[in-house]
């Protein structure tokens, strides 16, 4: 073809029928193993020998080995490619999940907090019913259930002073039993 007597074929017709001694193979040996060479799809002497034209020549010698190696190079770099991604997409779960484990965290520390406000009030509140109730009060207690309670709200106002939040749902709970 057009192709392949424009490339290395001629070159070598080119060197052989160079006019200057100097620039020609020296014999017919010389020119043979070019020739050899060119039919066998290596690197023929009279071309320049830079890493390109040797890699060429190899490439088009091992076709099927370079097509396969790079078919593997490839696949290689696809999956290193899904193996970063799915990493990421990893690392995002974990954020997430991290996230909200420390917003579970704050919830159950709320709750904590909450149920500990909770079994106050009803301590609170028990007392304040234990004194009214003539079978278990003591001797200095209130005699009625409205003194009781008057002196719940009395201890309220002094004991919670420290806890606004905890004195205010006493205080407004007091007030609901009142009503």
């Amino acid at each position: 073809t057009a192709r392949e007597l424009s490339g290395d074929l001629d070159t070598l017709v080119a060197t052989a029928l160079q006019p200057d001694p100097a620039r020609r193979y020296a014999g017919a040996a010389q020119f043979g193993d070019d020739l050899r060479r060119w039919l066998d799809g290596r690197p023929i002497a009279a071309q320049p020998d830079t890493a390109g034209y040797r890699m060429r020549k190899f490439v088009s010698r091992h076709r099927l080995a370079v097509g396969s190696a790079s078919a593997v190079l490839l696949a290689l770099i696809g999956g290193l490619g899904v193996a970063l991604w799915q990493t990421n997409v990893a690392r995002e779960h974990a954020a997430r999940a991290d996230a909200q484990a420390e917003r579970a965290e704050s919830e159950a520390a709320q709750a904590l907090a909450l149920a500990g406000r909770v079994r106050h009030v009803k301590e609170f509140f028990v007392s304040a019913f234990i004194q009214a109730d003539p079978m278990r009060r003591g001797s200095d207690s209130p005699p009625t259930i409205d003194a009781a309670f008057d002196a719940m709200l009395e201890r309220a106002r002094n004991e919670l002073s420290g806890d606004p939040v905890l004195q205010a749902d006493v205080l407004d709970d007091f007030g609901e039993i009142r009503a």
